[in-house]
């Protein structure tokens, strides 16, 4: 048993290694951008809007919404349906752009970027964890955490060692040839978490984390998702509708009808 507890640690170091070093190298840029107190905004919203056509009608998802997320914050953004949450981190996750205003990652306006680039971004400093896990049914725990590093053109044995790694990370070596009909929900969700670290990302963004699994298990994904943060220095940022979830994080956003209606410190 020790010798499994130090094979994780060893393992955690060497992920918090990798995670300090590309952390260093993007603090080299000139575009970083800081708030007074000089603490690094890694995402900033300026009068962002994103409005779309239904019919003759037209649907303003985003109004207007002003917002900052620091380096290292973990973040809820809590709303009612249909308030703007999954628009908001479809911009954030380069997965849609504008229709007017800004959004900025690590200092850079992803607004004026071509797609190609759009999709490196992402592809490099993004991780997404879905509610409904979407593990690639026929593939096993560790194909499935290494399935970004293939789309990035990983080599085969540094995708196997980045693998092994995190699934460690995960608590998950024992899994790693299991598929995902024969893993719990809470494995699964690591699984989908250890897939979110494939390649390395600074930001985590997650979509209802928790939405699928039962309250106990939620609460234990939960302690480990502040885990990553507190322990790698990953900024992560939660959709959810359970306020219980939300005062687990630094900061709480709300937003309703595409606007941010308030924002309080979790206690």
């Amino acid at each position: 048993m020790a010798g499994k507890e130090k094979k994780n640690k060893g393992a955690e170091n060497r992920v918090k290694s990798s995670s300090r070093a590309k952390g260093a190298s993007e603090k080299s840029k000139p575009s970083s951008k800081k708030d007074d107190a000089g603490r690094r905004a890694v995402i900033e919203l300026k009068e962002l809007c994103k409005f779309y056509k239904m019919g003759k009608s037209e649907v303003r998802a985003l109004n207007g919404v002003k917002l900052k997320i620091f380096q290292g914050e973990m973040v809820a953004i809590v709303g009612p349906s249909g308030s703007g949450k999954s628009t908001l981190m479809n911009m954030v996750g380069c997965l849609d752009i504008p229709t007017c205003g800004s959004v900025y990652l690590f200092g850079r306006d992803i607004s004026k970027m071509a797609e190609s680039d759009l999709a490196t971004l992402r592809g490099k400093t993004i991780g997404f964890i879905f509610q409904k896990f979407n593990l690639v049914p026929y593939l096993n725990a560790l194909e499935n955490v290494v399935l970004p590093m293939v789309f990035q053109g990983a080599p085969l044995p540094e995708r196997n060692r980045r693998g092994k790694e995190i699934l460690d990370v995960v608590k998950l070596s024992d899994r790693k040839t299991h598929k995902p009909s024969e893993l719990s929900g809470g494995q699964q969700q690591r699984v989908s978490i250890g897939r979110a670290l494939a390649n390395n990302p600074q930001i985590i963004l997650a979509d209802e984390p928790t939405g699928n699994l039962d309250s106990e298990t939620g609460k234990s994904i939960m302690q480990f998702m502040r885990e990553l943060n507190e322990k790698f220095g990953k900024t992560i940022v939660i959709v959810t509708h359970d306020e219980r979830i939300a005062k687990t994080c630094d900061r709480t956003i709300f937003i309703e009808d595409g606007k941010i209606v308030d924002r309080i410190h979790a206690l």
